[in-house]
C-alpha cells in the first residue's frame, strides 16, 4: 500500500521563492515562465484554464512501509 503527499516542510518552501520574484519583477507572471526555486528546481507557471495561473511545488513523496518511519520521525 503506498500513499501520496506533498511534504509539508517544503509546502511553504515556494511561497518566498514566488513572492521574492513577484515583488522584484523577476516574475510576471505568464504562462510558461519558470522560477527557479532552491531545491525544489524549476517550477513552471501553468494556465490551469481561463487565465488561472498556478506554480506546482513539484512531485508529491511517495510512502510505504518501507519509508513512511523516516518521515515520521520529522516531527
Amino acid at each position: 500500500m503506498e500513499m501520496a503527499l506533498w511534504n509539508p516542510i517544503d509546502q511553504g518552501y515556494p511561497t518566498i521563492y514566488i513572492a521574492e520574484a513577484l515583488a522584484t519583477g523577476k516574475l510576471t507572471p505568464k504562462a510558461g515562465e519558470v522560477l527557479s526555486a532552491g531545491h525544489l528546481g524549476d517550477l513552471e507557471v501553468v494556465d490551469i484554464g481561463e487565465g488561472n495561473l498556478i506554480i506546482y511545488q513539484g512531485e508529491p513523496k511517495i510512502f510505504d512501509k518501507t519509508n513512511i518511519e523516516e518521515f515520521a520521525a520529522i516531527f
